[in-house]
């Protein structure tokens, strides 16, 4: 079974906002994600204010029991090169990389990294927004070795391709299917290397907590670990969705149970609840056990 770090929930945190950087550290997100790009104003000062910000917030403490993440700007942006060295220098343990246009320039960040000196152990999240880099991203896998994390960057992705459009509410939450090859692909690609795979929770209203649950729910059944977020208040929501259910563990159980009873000498035929099991099934529910033990064993603690 390939395992993937757990990342059910990933807030975006603008650097350039103390206020914000302060509220984050009381954030129950198994990601906290402070921010050097489109939070922050496209200008030199605005940039130089952020990475500031985001030092003096790490310095300070209080992030314990998260994921603290930098979002740096695009490689090949005037602004990449210090966002990468910030987050080197503080010691994060992940850099989240927007905007990729082609695997080559995921090798350059990767031997960036390393001529500033970056451990071998910083993880790397991309943010997948453009055609090319969703076309390139097996040779990314192949060559770039940092990468433990994916997301489905859904709204500049869609102004690559021109099909975005204003969110229109459905039945089974927004109206993106001019989404499905991306997240296909995302996923398809994040499993195969043993990435977490995450999803923006496309929500517009801070308070819209109905569609806020519907949307991860959706995400939940594509088959995604998380969501990625701009709003506090949905933290919680995301983390209750993506958290085993009390029967799924309970059919985890009786799945785990009547496999391994087989291969102990049990009855020849496979069942659980009245229900044939078979490899399939008992590596999913091998998946549930792991999910829910991971949590178990690193919940959040923000009393740090």
């Amino acid at each position: 079974m390939t395992r993937t770090r757990i990342r059910r929930s990933l807030i975006e945190v603008p650097g350039n906002i103390e206020e914000s950087l302060d509220a984050s550290k009381s954030f129950e997100a198994d990601v906290v994600m402070l921010d050097i790009e489109d939070s922050v104003p496209a200008t030199d000062a605005a940039k130089v204010a952020a990475r500031e910000g985001i030092r003096r917030a790490l310095r300070s403490g209080g992030f314990a029991g998260r994921e603290v993440a930098i979002r740096v700007n695009r490689p090949g942006s005037p602004w990449f090169l210090d966002d990468a060295r910030l987050a080197v220098d503080e010691g994060v343990q992940t850099v989240v990389i927007p905007k990729a246009y082609s695997a080559d320039e995921m090798v350059f960040v990767e031997k960036y990294l390393d001529v500033i000196g970056a451990p071998p152990d910083l993880g790397l999240i991309l943010i997948m927004e453009t055609p090319g880099a969703l076309l390139d991203l097996e040779i990314m896998a192949a060559k770039c070795p940092r990468i433990n994390g994916i997301v489905g960057g859904a709204s500049d992705y869609t102004l690559e391709t021109g099909s975005f459009c204003f969110a229109a509410r459905g039945e089974d939450g927004l109206d993106d299917a001019h989404l499905v090859y991306n997240r296909q692909r995302v996923l398809a690609v994040a499993r195969a290397n043993g990435w977490s795979a995450l999803d923006g929770l496309l929500v517009a209203e801070p308070e819209d907590f109905d569609g806020a649950r519907q949307v991860a729910m959706k995400i939940r059944r594509f088959g995604y670990d998380g969501c990625t977020m701009f709003y506090p208040p949905h933290i919680g929501i995301v983390n209750d969705v993506f958290m085993p259910r009390p029967q799924e563990l309970a059919w985890a159980d009786q799945v785990i149970s009547a496999y391994r009873a087989i291969h102990e000498g049990g009855p020849p035929a496979l069942y659980a609840g009245g229900r044939a099991v078979d490899l399939f099934h008992y590596n999913v529910a091998r998946r549930v056990k792991y999910v829910a033990a991971e949590l178990e064993r690193t919940p959040v603690d923000v009393s740090k």
